[in-house]
């Protein structure tokens, strides 16, 4: 990936390596945490309260069309809904790691849960609504003001991908878990559909912030790495790729990518409005880990193994 996929800058950190064993992709070498933070010094992006994606074209009669046949084979559920099933009982502490604007927090808010959010993004942390606390931190250093062991919900949405460890990122995460509680993890799904027909001009790839790339397997694999055991996939994102927005974004990226370097030309794919009708109708047969650009799992801390 010659260049950064918001500001097209030209980036050091776009060499992608594959494990042939378990499929986890990452990006190497690796940038240190404290050359990550410039990574988002963006005019916008989503986490800080702005949307990054391009205006789009006014909607036709096709794409209005391609929209309501999408929202209409949509069956994912959202993190704030698998929460809710998951933990039933209220009031219920949630720790939201990388709780950016504070979308999901405030939907948990509403629903009876008590929220505390960490977000090491000043700019996101500007934009958290009203009704929990955000402390400032990371996974990798937590705030000190959280108890290990306090929290019936240790929350991840977007955020494994980020991070320098994520196996420690997970490890760190149970150890806020009270007993009998959960980590929910949601990432992009390397695995779907819209990644495979993009390939680098892929809106969710977002290098160089992003630097792990997963799909289920290598998922599931990290997880039971940190000690944890899974009881619960879910999957989201399938309505939102086939918007102008969306098609123009990855346009963008695109012309950008193979504008900078045109030897990569075989790996990025210009989205359009005839080729989102393509993933449209391979949705239709496809499974739910093809369909959706993110996945999710519910995880809780393996039981010991016994002789």
């Amino acid at each position: 990936m010659p260049v950064d996929s918001k500001t097209f800058a030209h980036t050091v950190w776009g060499k992608v390596h594959a494990c042939g064993s378990c499929g986890f992709a990452f990006v190497h070498p690796r940038p240190a945490p404290a050359e990550t933070g410039k990574f988002y010094e963006l005019d916008a992006y989503y986490t800080q309260g702005q949307s990054h994606l391009a205006r789009g074209a006014a909607p036709s009669f096709q794409s209005r069309l391609r929209q309501h046949l999408a929202w209409r084979l949509d069956s994912g559920r959202t993190v704030a809904q698998v929460i809710a099933q998951q933990v039933p009982q209220r009031p219920a502490r949630v720790c939201d790691i990388g709780c950016g604007a504070g979308l999901i927090a405030s939907e948990l808010v509403a629903q009876g849960f008590q929220v505390v959010g960490v977000e090491r993004d000043p700019k996101a942390v500007a934009f958290s609504a009203e009704g929990f606390t955000v402390l400032p931190g990371s996974i990798e250093a937590l705030p000190q003001e959280l108890v290990p062991g306090s929290f019936d919900v240790v929350l991840m949405s977007h955020v494994l991908e980020h991070f320098a460890d994520p196996v420690a990122a997970l490890a760190n995460a149970a150890g806020l878990l009270a007993a009998g509680g959960v980590v929910v993890v949601a990432v992009p799904n390397n695995g779907s559909a819209p990644s495979l027909s993009a390939g680098l001009s892929w809106e969710h790839l977002d290098i160089p912030r992003h630097i792990n790339f997963f799909d289920a397997a290598s998922l599931r694999t990290a997880a039971q790495r940190a000690g944890l055991a899974q009881v619960a996939v879910f999957h989201e994102g399938f309505c939102r790729y086939f918007s102008n927005e969306y098609i123009e974004t990855e346009q963008r990226i695109h012309d950008h990518v193979v504008g900078a370097d045109p030897g990569v030309a075989g790996h990025s794919r210009r989205n359009s409005q005839w080729r989102s009708w393509g993933l449209l109708l391979r949705a239709l047969f496809g499974s739910d880990n093809l369909r959706y650009d993110s996945v999710g799992m519910v995880f809780r801390v393996a039981a010991p193994a016994t002789r």
